[in-house]
This record gives C-alpha cells, sequence and structure tokens, in this order.
C-alpha cells in the first residue's frame, strides 16, 4: 500500500509532529514523532497558552510544512447562539501566545481546511447563518509567519455545500473533496477537485469496488493523506446516524478515480479527526477524536493516537 520507493514533493509531508488545540480551553497539545519513535515513547506535550480566550468549539487548525501551526474559525461557547467565529491565530512558540491574523471573510466551523502550494485554504463548513456553505477562500502563507500581510481572498465555491468535508493536498497540485454533510438530513456524496490554475471545483466521477464496497460511503470528518503518487487514504467519519471505522484507497489515474473499499484495514476503533494524519515512512499516525465507551458521544478534549504500519493499525496512546 505505502511503498519506500515512492517520492512525494516535500511539501505534501507536514512537519513531523501532531498537535491538537484543547476546545473551551487555553491549552496546545503537540507530539514530536521524530523523538517519539527515536526513543519509543510517545506523549503528549501539553502547552498553557498565554491567552485572554477559550479555544472555540469545531476550530480546525493545521501545521505546515515548516512547523507554523494555524487556528481557524470554530464556535463561541459563551455566547447565546454559539455565534461562529472569522478569528485566525497563528501560534508563536517563543512567546507562547496565538498571535491574531487578517479574519477569514466567512465565519464558519467545521471547515476542511488544507495547505496547497504557498496558500492556506478553508473549505466549506458551517456558515454564520447556520447552513452549511459551499463557500471557500485562502491565504497566503509562504512567508515567515511574523512578516504574514494580506487578507483572506475569496476563490471558487463547490459545487455542492460541505460540512466536515474531508480534503488533501494531491501532489500540490490539486485539492481533493471527499465526502461531508450536505444538510440536516442528506450526506454530500460527492468528489470535487480543485484547480488553482483555473480556480475552479470539478465534480469527479468515480467508481467503487473492493470487498462489500456496496456499504462504503463517503463520510464526514473523515482522516485523508496521500501515500503514494497515486493513491490517497482515506479512513474513520460519520455520517448522519453513526460513527464509521472504514478505510479506503482512493486512485487517480488521470480523469479516472476507483475507490476501494479497504475491508481488511478497517481501524479499531470508530471515530472522527479534526487534524490530518502524519506520514512517516511507511507509517501513517493520526489523532482520533475519543470515543466515550460505547456512546455515540465524542470527547473532542481527548485523543488517541493510532498508527497505521503497513496493513496493521495499532493503538499507541490515548490521550
Amino acid at each position: 500500500m505505502i511503498r519506500e520507493s515512492d517520492s512525494l514533493k516535500n511539501s505534501l509531508n507536514h512537519a513531523q509532529h501532531l498537535h491538537f488545540f484543547q476546545d473551551n480551553s487555553k491549552k496546545l497539545h503537540i507530539l514530536d514523532l521524530k523523538k517519539a519513535l527515536s526513543l519509543d515513547e510517545f506523549s503528549w506535550k501539553e502547552i498553557n497558552l498565554n491567552i485572554n480566550f477559550k479555544i472555540p468549539i469545531w476550530h480546525r487548525s493545521i501545521m505546515t510544512q515548516q512547523g507554523t501551526i494555524y487556528l481557524t474559525g470554530g464556535s463561541d461557547l459563551e455566547s447565546e447562539y454559539k455565534t461562529n467565529l472569522k478569528d485566525v491565530y497563528v501560534y508563536a512558540p517563543f512567546e507562547n501566545i496565538l498571535k491574531p491574523l487578517a479574519g477569514l471573510n466567512y465565519a464558519r466551523n467545521s471547515h476542511g481546511i488544507c495547505i496547497l502550494q504557498d496558500f492556506m485554504y478553508v473549505i466549506g463548513g458551517c456558515s454564520e447563518q447556520g447552513g452549511y456553505t459551499a463557500s471557500c477562500e485562502r491565504f497566503a502563507v509562504n512567508k515567515h509567519y511574523e512578516k504574514a500581510v494580506g487578507e483572506w481572498q475569496i476563490v471558487a465555491s463547490l459545487n455542492q455545500p460541505a460540512n466536515s468535508p474531508c480534503v488533501v493536498n494531491f501532489n500540490d497540485d490539486y485539492i481533493y473533496k471527499f465526502g461531508g454533510v450536505l444538510n440536516l438530513s442528506t450526506m454530500n456524496n460527492t468528489v470535487e477537485r480543485y484547480d488553482p490554475k483555473l480556480n475552479v471545483w470539478t465534480e469527479i466521477n468515480y467508481q467503487v469496488f473492493g470487498n462489500k464496497y456496496s456499504s462504503l460511503s463517503l463520510l464526514a470528518a473523515s482522516a485523508s493523506v496521500q501515500i503514494n503518487r497515486n493513491e490517497i487514504l482515506i479512513f474513520g467519519g460519520h455520517d448522519l446516524n453513526r460513527k464509521s471505522n472504514q478505510c479506503c484507497i482512493c486512485r487517480v489515474d488521470g480523469e479516472d478515480l476507483t475507490i476501494t473499499n479497504q475491508s481488511d484495514k478497517v481501524m479499531p476503533y470508530i471515530g472522527t479527526f479534526w487534524t490530518h494524519p502524519v506520514l512517516i515512512g511507511r507509517k501513517i499516525f493520526c489523532a482520533q477524536n475519543l470515543q466515550l465507551g460505547s456512546s455515540d458521544i465524542v470527547c473532542f478534549n481527548r485523543k488517541r493516537l493510532l498508527c497505521l504500519d503497513g496493513d496493521k493499525w495499532e493503538e499507541i496512546l490515548s490521550e
């Protein structure tokens, strides 16, 4: 599945850290995977931020290749109607603060987030009016964050609204969007591809193969990572009624796209994801939102660290 001979562009590989901001707190958690692998000792570093606000719920964050961490959007728990936010911050490690940057054009939560070339994109989500949105925008991140200037630029919208879509950088040429929620009663079963040169999202037809393929569906809040020059691994997520542990491979051959259900590689736990996985060598590391027992309740403040090594999933630790 993941071959040593495959070579991805450096810009596809996130810095070798996992991270997450703890909702409704002032805490950031970081895991140095390179150090953890060398010592065979995995633990999250908890950082108490010097900020005068709490991390909003349903925000999205991302770490760049250089290790810069951005936090975008979310909802304010303390407001009467859980108001969606336009706020954008960058983590300044020496000062241990979140520095405010130019705000989003549209307040939103539960959006997709992705780095493509020299831009950070936010995609879809739930808009300030409370409905699911197709709007997208981007912000230049090719400069050192202390010198970052400019505003968020509105780009082409998705063809269909998508709340909690799964998005991934593909060869640093395109963004692929999988699934999401279309409205309160309908899942979004489309695959869309963004071309930055043309500034257009195109719906991509796809075929589904594999054992029990009829049970495969495009979900919301899934995780995805490009594993070789032609394939993307997608796992976890939820539909309107349940969480999932499904695992599938999307293969891109020019304009042709196939999705194969990897029924022998399902995750050990059902669940959703807020941040991107990290690919190191042939291992994929990811922080899954922790499910509370057999209930359908998810604790966004706690994570389960999972690793896919070849064909085998392993739980490394729970936070």
